[in-house]
């Protein structure tokens, strides 16, 4: 769903309900609006695939007038998703792993999607040395990305190489990567080696580009702490937790950085909060340390088995990539970003009942998360179960009354099923929400032309297509 929203002089005003007394137009007519309604149908779809997120929205739903005949058989899904973790022996998992990193470069050795992803692999774990050198070919390969400098940056650094580290993150800032972690990794570097006037000014550099990455605030009130640049590294700590940085850490500095200036009630604060997140984390160490290895370890098969699922993915190997999905979330079923990537995965993959069946699972593992709601209706719609489209898309009004989506899809699904009336009032009532973007405004007033017109109120369906080629009009140029 795009973020975009209409301007206030963009947005249409809808319309007062009201009856045409005058005759009903010509069959010419008719064909005309039939075939502006579905072009502006088509340019909505059109949009809405241009610029879909992630995890796909609703974009899908049929808009023309429903078919009275009886609706196909909803089909089932052809997978079943695993519902508890899979048990595995730690030697067997990590050759596992290490078998499928060999794989992918034996299939695709100079590919640098590929060669990323195993040095990810071998980084987590812990052969060091191998990752160096597959990121050093891998910049070699394709200098323009800013991942393989930050794995190469942080191995390195491991590895006591602090030096070139530095001079392969400069590497990759002159060549134009730029992200958060090129600067995080870049800052360090210069902390290790003692340059800490350069790396409070990389730090800040960094944090103009991203000024909501918490992870690199944080470092910057620490630079600041060691140069004694006390009420600055309040500042940066303050700013860091409010940007959601939850580490122990933070509130530590913040108690050093308060004491140092005198604040002995805030340094308090500080520290208690400190004791208390240490305490937490005591009490989790006290875990038998097999225990604790063995969960890192299916962390790391998590997300390395669905990275190189990925890269089979894009390469056209859509079997591999399902085998090594499937096992990911056998590993982790209520992961919600394996989950998230298997449904988009499925849906692109044409396989709408099995991406379904994952979407619930999405909304059970997150069922505070509105846009799995909204997923849910579009691919719940695609199949023809209607009546849970129906559900999903009420949720969303529900959850987030201020969306034009939710109402949206209610409109385009009564209007489906025949119901003008209830198509008419949603279709009103998402050009009443402030939460609209354009492609959003454009299924709503083809709804309400179209489910005006059927009920006979022709004045609201002109001024609705008079709202369509306003829209149309102020849509941006290609």
């Amino acid at each position: 769903m795009s973020k975009r929203r209409l301007r206030h002089r963009d947005r249409p005003t809808v319309p007062a309900s009201g009856t045409d007394a005058t005759a009903a137009p010509s069959r010419w007519r008719h064909y005309k609006r039939l075939l502006i309604f579905c072009c502006v149908t088509a340019v909505a779809v059109a949009i809405v695939m241009g610029l879909r997120p992630p995890a796909p929205v609703d974009e899908r739903m049929d808009s023309g007038i429903a078919d009275a005949e009886k609706s196909p058989e909803i089909p089932k899904p052809t997978i079943v998703l695993p519902a508890t973790p899979a048990t595995f022996e730690a030697g067997e998992l990590r050759n596992e792993l290490k078998k499928s990193g060999q794989d992918l470069l034996k299939r695709y050795p100079e590919l640098p999607a590929a060669i990323h992803a195993v040095a990810l692999l071998d980084m987590d774990l812990q052969q060091t040395q191998e990752a160096v050198d597959l990121w050093r070919q891998c910049i070699e390969l394709d200098p323009k990305h800013a991942g393989p400098y930050v794995g190469f940056a942080r191995a390195a650094m491991e590895l006591g190489n602090d030096e070139e580290a530095k001079v392969a993150l400069r590497k990759g800032l002159a060549a134009g990567c730029s992200s958060p972690e090129i600067y995080y990794e870049l800052t360090a570097a210069l902390i290790k080696l003692s340059e800490l006037e350069e790396a409070e000014a990389v730090a800040q550099q960094g944090l103009a580009a991203f000024p909501k990455s918490a992870p690199n605030w944080l470092q910057l009130g620490q630079v600041q702490l060691q140069r004694q640049r006390f009420p600055e590294a309040e500042k940066s700590l303050t700013t860091a937790k409010d940007c959601g940085e939850k580490s122990d850490t933070v509130y530590f500095s913040l108690a050093s950085a308060c004491a140092a200036q005198g604040k002995t009630e805030d340094a308090a604060k500080h520290r208690q909060e400190f004791a208390a997140r240490k305490a937490q984390q005591s009490s989790a160490s006290e875990k038998p340390f097999q225990s604790r290895y063995d969960a890192e370890l299916r962390n790391i098969a998590v997300a390395a088995t669905g990275r190189i699922a990925a890269v089979y993915e894009r390469q056209g190997a859509p079997a591999e990539a399902e085998r090594l999905l499937m096992r990911s979330m056998s590993l982790d079923p209520q992961n919600p970003v394996v989950c998230g990537e298997f449904v988009t995965f499925l849906r692109k993959s044409g396989r709408i009942a099995d991406a379904l069946l994952a979407q619930r699972r999405l909304t059970e593992i997150e069922p505070a998360e509105v846009r799995h709601y909204i997923n849910l209706a579009s691919l719940a719609s695609e199949t023809g179960d209607l009546a849970l489209a129906e559900s999903a898309s009420k949720q969303v009004v529900s959850m987030r009354p201020d969306l034009a989506i939710g109402y949206v899809s209610l409109a385009q699904l009564y209007f489906r099923g025949g119901d003008f009336k209830q198509a008419k009032w949603f279709a009103e009532s998402a050009l009443k929400q402030q939460a609209m973007d354009r492609t959003e405004a454009l299924r709503a007033c083809g709804v309400l032309a179209e489910s005006s017109r059927a009920m006979g109120d022709e004045t609201t369906a002109a001024q609705a297509d008079s709202m369509i080629q306003q829209l149309m009009s102020d849509s941006p140029k290609p």
